[in-house]
């Protein structure tokens, strides 16, 4: 058995590898989840954390981010609280 984490190159090809619709369905169900299960800073605090994590690996995710809408990130007061509360 292989206990080694994968690279995020090894995971984006699998991800491409994969088929769409069962994607989909990850990602439905993941939202799902979190409409029933989540309160809106605990999504924020998720959403701070995983900008950090995926930045590491992708460093043009920051820039990304910068390019976002209000629309896209509606509750961005939540987000902003979350992110100094982990500071």
């Amino acid at each position: 058995m292989n206990n080694t984490c994968p690279s995020s190159t090894q995971v984006l090809e699998r991800l491409e590898a994969e088929d769409v619709t069962n994607l989909e369905r990850i990602g439905a169900n993941a939202q799902s989840f979190a409409q029933r299960y989540l309160t809106q800073f605990s999504k924020a605090l998720y959403f701070s954390k995983a900008v950090e994590m995926y930045n590491r690996h992708f460093p043009g995710l920051q820039a990304f981010v910068s390019t976002l809408s209000r629309k896209d990130l509606s509750n961005i007061h939540t987000v902003v609280a979350a992110m100094k509360l982990r500071s």
